[in-house]
């Protein structure tokens, strides 16, 4: 797959807010989110206009991918996603961009620029 340039959320703000709100998520563009230690979190897709894919990592590796439907409404109709185990980093990007890449569970990531 080739690089994808990250906005990083890395407090509690950022990671709430997301990619809320953006009238789209251009192709090769998403956001990373990275905690301190190992969360078992969902993503809630209240506010968000756009589909987008998700894959959680935890210790540079792939642990989970979904596809995420938009839900511009800000109520409990909007979907919930979870990995189903812990992780310590997210990154939502463009829909389909994981799975026409072939990124599965197990994949190794690589992340440059971050602490």
């Amino acid at each position: 797959m080739a690089a994808i340039t990250l906005e990083v959320a890395d407090d509690a703000a950022e990671r709430r807010s997301g990619l809320m709100g953006r009238p789209d998520v251009p192709c090769g563009t998403g956001m990373v989110f990275v905690y301190d230690d190992p969360v078992a979190n969902t993503f809630w897709m209240g506010n968000v206009e756009v589909p987008l894919s998700i894959a959680w990592m935890l210790d540079d590796r792939v642990v989970a991918v979904a596809e995420m439907e938009p839900c511009p409404a800000a109520d409990s109709s909007c979907p919930r996603y979870s990995p189903g185990t812990d992780y310590d980093r997210a990154v939502e990007t463009t829909a389909g961009a994981f799975s026409e890449a072939g990124i599965r569970p197990g994949a190794p990531v690589t992340f440059t620029g971050l602490d």
